[in-house]
């Protein structure tokens, strides 16, 4: 993955945690497979803006944002909801950030997925 997008510049991913038994709230699809993991990113508040942006094809999931007690972070959880580790493996969440003093989330799924 380049380190610079349109969007902003990729400060660092995160690894994705499996859920046991992909016990998440809902399924997307009767035909598929229940297979979810998660991963979670922290934004500070002190940012001017804060964005999220979604690349690639194939999408599905949640995304939870929340502001912390003390106010000083917001975290940023992601579900996804995928077929297979192959799948999963095509899969980035960043955090993202660019001019102004904006902070970012970034979901980039990267081709080929079958």
């Amino acid at each position: 993955m380049k380190d610079n997008v349109e969007e902003g510049r990729i400060d660092n991913c995160v690894p994705w945690t499996r859920i046991p038994g992909s016990e998440h709230h809902r399924r997307p699809s009767l035909s598929a497979p229940n297979t979810w993991s998660w991963t979670r990113l922290n934004l500070s508040t002190d940012a001017h803006a804060l964005y999220f942006i979604a690349r690639g094809t194939m999408k599905s999931g949640d995304l939870y944002v929340s502001e912390s007690h003390d106010a000083k972070d917001v975290s940023v959880t992601v579900f996804v909801h995928h077929r297979n580790e192959d799948t999963l493996a095509h899969t980035s969440v960043c955090r993202l950030s660019r001019e102004g003093g904006q902070m970012g989330v970034g979901l980039f799924v990267r081709s080929p997925i079958r």
